[in-house]
């Protein structure tokens, strides 16, 4: 275990490692999951998945790798700007809102951030209501580019301050 690592009741959250390469492969080949990200576009673009691995590496107070017992089930961003991805095969089973509670946490509390933001398009059912059980709240509108879609695509802005999950190091 190192300092760049999260445990919760049934995650690791750690650096990606070259062995992610294949995971995250599967996720961002799976239209379904990139219609719902900003950034990856389709037809996916591999070098993508190196590039994201080799940052995480070079820093990894970015982000983390999100394991669920030996598979890696997911990533997700440390924030000041938070988003995740998950394959399909873990959707549905609360793993994301288990390692967003632990990362909000960890990037308020351990890492001093004042706040944290979000934006998740409109039609994106399951990002919502990670977002909401994790106590964050609906600060805005806006549009943003979706590489996938080609275009714009109407996005709520969550937001979640220190003062939203206080600072009981519980």
């Amino acid at each position: 275990m190192d300092k760049f690592t999260l445990i919760t009741p049934r995650l690791t959250l750690r650096p990606l490692t070259a062995a992610d390469y294949n995971p995250i492969v599967e996720m961002v080949t799976d239209w379904d999951v990139v219609r719902m990200l900003a950034r990856w576009p389709w037809p996916p673009d591999l070098s993508m998945v190196d590039d994201l691995i080799a940052s995480n590496r070079a820093d990894p107070t970015r982000g983390f790798g999100i394991q669920y017992g030996r598979d890696l089930a997911g990533t997700i961003g440390a924030g000041p700007r938070i988003g995740f991805m998950l394959r399909r095969g873990f959707w549905g089973l609360g793993i994301m809102t288990e390692a967003l509670w632990a990362v909000q946490r960890h990037a308020i509390i351990d890492r001093g951030q004042a706040a944290l933001r979000a934006c998740v398009f409109v039609d994106n059912p399951g990002s919502h209501a990670v977002f909401r059980k994790c106590g964050w709240r609906e600060v805005g509108q806006s549009r943003s580019t979706s590489a996938a879609r080609g275009g714009e695509v109407d996005d709520i802005i969550y937001a979640l301050n220190a003062a939203d999950i206080g600072h009981d190091h519980s």
